[in-house]
């Protein structure tokens, strides 16, 4: 899984490796790079409000996986998917208190897969 952060048209964060456990499918593997992505960018947020950066508006997070989005309603439970119910919980709780909200992306326009692909 990968993700990138840019900040004024710059990179100022990023990852790419292979997720340390198993996923069922390809939604449950976007998700899981979805919440490890939210929990670098409640860092990142944070390392940026120390140096006085606005933060009023939330991170936007994009999402090529139509999938993955559609686990954020609460429509998108099911008993298929509630092993990952915290990871879910913890998104949701994020875009919920405005510190993160997720888009969709069109995968030809995803910068992120430049770091899955070659994996």
């Amino acid at each position: 899984s990968g993700y990138i952060f840019k900040a004024y048209g710059a990179i100022i964060s990023w990852c790419c490796r292979k997720q340390s456990c198993v996923a069922l499918s390809s939604t449950e593997a976007e998700f899981m790079a979805l919440s490890d992505a939210c929990k670098e960018a409640i860092w990142l947020r944070s390392v940026l409000g120390h140096f006085q950066v606005d933060m009023s508006q939330p991170t936007i997070i994009f999402e090529d996986n139509q999938s993955c989005l559609a686990l954020i309603n609460p429509e998108g439970f099911s008993n298929r998917t509630k092993h990952i119910d915290t990871r879910r919980f913890f998104v949701k709780d994020h875009i919920n208190n405005g510190t993160i909200k997720c888009e969709y992306c069109k995968t030809e326009e995803m910068l992120a897969d430049m770091c899955t692909k070659p994996l």
